[in-house]
């Protein structure tokens, strides 16, 4: 089994715009890249949601290779024979003819008079004077593509290292994680941010080119981001997030969900299911909170990450570049290295530990053939796995003392 995590931000969705004239201050387009602001996300995506259940057009984006040796990674030509999905298209280009449109069946674009949306909520892929022009010109404006640029080169770099390693026809697992946060007006709505329908449109987007991939979703709701800040880095983070918050929902929401996939390959192959259970996890874009818990709750799984360094290329340029996610096997970006036992002479606890785990270890192997270890409790796995906890506890006199307890599996 293969899976790769992925916490759905603000940078996920991207959409176009369109109006009714031609923009003189933008080579003539008639459309421009925009997004939702923070608290309209959630409105604007629920409103393309109830426009996928009919037949969309897709959207490839060509994709380009960096000059990884130049200083400013430039992006090479592009390869035609590697074009990706990133995104649904609402309505036929300009250029496509009648025989075309007729055959695509497109959907009909939104009309943002049909919602409480205007253009001043969103923000604009221009210049002050193309926006100036937009504003003064467009009378009729429309949604007419949704895109997912994260997606779009983390799905396709996943597959490509799947590949490298011969684990291309493992079973596939996505797990879109979504969340809200709670806004700094008072006067929006607490769920105005939340990224849920941004999530589900994700799994249509991945359902609909990517079909071999089972896609999970996972929402944590409106209570696990809190923002206590008046300010704030960039429009599309959360400014404030509550780190014990996001733990529980990790270790009581997220993990269950891998260990029951983890029971099942226990249940087939025994003590073989780590060779069959790899989980990669993308660092995107986020709160730093969710981040580290979302870590920290999967690191027990030793866990590979997809490391999406460069999270604007399509916004700026409007091009992929699988160049952008760089791939780090656990083993390369484990922090915490071994030490020498006899190197531990700042750290006497965990010194402590060695000893008596040592100390329990000579005792069991003495006296695992008497009393009822080795004959019955241990009976069928024959796998002893010890354990120590050393817990400081402060006595009466106020002096604190080392208290060991041992354990073990039975």
């Amino acid at each position: 089994m293969e899976f790769l995590v992925h916490n759905i931000s603000h940078s996920d969705l991207i959409l176009e715009l369109t109006g009714d004239s031609a923009l003189k201050t933008s080579r003539n387009a008639t459309s421009l890249l925009a997004r939702p602001k923070f608290s309209l996300f959630n409105i604007v995506s629920q409103s393309i949601v109830q426009q996928l259940d009919k037949l969309l057009t897709p959207v490839q984006a060509d994709t380009y290779e960096r000059e990884m040796d130049s200083p400013r990674f430039q992006l090479r030509e592009r390869c035609v024979s590697t074009c990706h999905p990133v995104g649904f298209r609402y309505s036929h280009p300009p250029c496509v003819s009648y025989f075309q449109r007729r055959r695509r069946l497109d959907v009909k674009p939104i009309n943002l008079e049909s919602f409480p949306l205007e253009l001043s909520d969103f923000q604009l892929r221009a210049s002050d004077e193309t926006i100036a022009e937009v504003e003064s010109s467009w009378k009729h404006i429309r949604i007419t593509a949704c895109f997912f640029p994260l997606l779009g080169i983390l799905v396709p770099k996943w597959l490509q290292v799947l590949a490298d390693v011969h684990s291309a026809e493992s079973q596939q697992l996505l797990y879109l994680i979504s969340g809200a946060g709670i806004p700094r007006n008072a006067s929006h709505s607490i769920c105005g941010n939340s990224t849920e329908y941004t999530a589900a449109l994700m799994s249509k987007f991945v359902s609909a080119y990517y079909p071999n991939i089972h896609v999970t979703q996972i929402h944590s709701g409106s209570n696990i981001f809190r923002s206590h800040s008046p300010s704030s880095f960039a429009l599309l983070s959360y400014p404030c997030c509550s780190y014990d918050d996001n733990v529980q929902f990790m270790t009581r929401q997220l993990r269950p969900v891998l260990e029951a996939h983890r029971d099942l390959l226990v249940t087939k192959v025994g003590d073989h299911w780590k060779s069959h259970f790899h989980l990669t996890i993308a660092y995107a874009d986020g709160p730093p909170a969710r981040l580290s818990a979302l870590n920290a709750a999967l690191r027990v799984y030793q866990p590979s990450y997809l490391h999406v360094w460069q999270l604007k290329t399509f916004w700026h340029e409007k091009k992929l570049s699988l160049d952008d996610v760089d791939f780090h096997p656990f083993e390369n970006v484990e922090a915490t290295p071994a030490v020498a036992v006899a190197d531990l002479h700042d750290a006497p606890l965990v010194a402590r530990a060695v000893d008596e785990i040592k100390a329990f270890r000579d005792q069991f192997v003495q006296g695992e053939h008497l009393g009822e270890v080795g004959q019955f409790w241990l009976r069928k796995s024959r796998k002893p796995v010890l354990a120590v906890l050393l817990v400081e506890k402060r006595t009466s006199s106020g002096d604190v003392q080392v208290v060991v307890h041992r354990g073990m599996n039975c």
